[in-house]
């Protein structure tokens, strides 16, 4: 059985914007604000976020310039030095 998916908020595609990231902001967009983003962690440290499935997960000791290839709708928290962190569309 096939059936048609619209992948056009596919994050396999092309990188089609940035923004700086602030606690607490829901960084979903597009039709019905579903697509999520990823993230690049400029200064490192402790990083807690919202998955795009809705699970809260903090990523202990990311290190300087990491990007974090998950898809997040929400930067819960940032600890331990962590900073500049831009989200990828």
């Amino acid at each position: 059985m096939f059936t048609n998916v619209d992948n056009s908020l596919s994050t396999r595609q092309a990188p089609r914007g940035a923004r700086v990231v602030v606690v607490g902001d829901d960084l979903r967009r597009g039709p019905g604000n579903v697509a999520s983003c990823t993230l690049f962690v400029g200064t490192g440290g402790n990083v807690e976020v919202e998955t795009a499935d809705g699970d809260t997960v903090t990523f202990m000791n990311v290190a300087n310039g990491t990007h974090l290839p998950i898809q997040v709708r929400q930067v819960v928290s940032l600890a331990g030095g962590a900073a500049n962190v831009i989200a990828l569309y």
